[in-house]
């Protein structure tokens, strides 16, 4: 409970306890047991310990789903990249290649269109 309310273990325990002597002092201790609140404080103090009996294995599974996905995620990214540096790679080669035997320049390109354009003769 001390953690829930982010404050240290030591300085909880001394709010607690001062406030468990102020409600035992006598004119308090008198409206509190007219009134049962400190069943009350009882019953709510056994509720909140339960709550944070099964609040700690789910934050721990809550962390491992996290650190899972965060995995692969990573994996994803860097599968990502490798694909498009290959892909890079691969373009710069097939296009140096092809410039080399002068398949890929201007030139070639608009005779290409021209040859396309041309009226054919049957």
């Amino acid at each position: 409970m001390w953690r829930a309310a982010g404050v240290s273990y030591l300085r909880y325990s001394n709010e607690m306890a001062a406030i468990l002597r102020q409600c035992l002092r006598e004119p308090y201790r008198e409206k509190a047991l007219q009134k049962n609140t400190i069943h009350l404080l009882e019953k709510v103090i056994d509720d909140m310990t339960k709550g944070f009996e099964t609040a700690a294995p789910s934050s721990l599974l809550l962390l491992l789903v996290v650190a899972v996905v965060v995995v692969v995620v990573v994996v994803v990214l860097v599968v990502l990249v490798v694909v498009v540096v290959v892909v890079v790679v691969v373009v710069v080669v097939v296009v140096s290649s092809s410039s080399s035997h002068r398949r890929c320049g201007t030139a070639y390109v608009l005779r290409v269109c021209r040859f396309l354009r041309a009226p054919r003769r049957l």
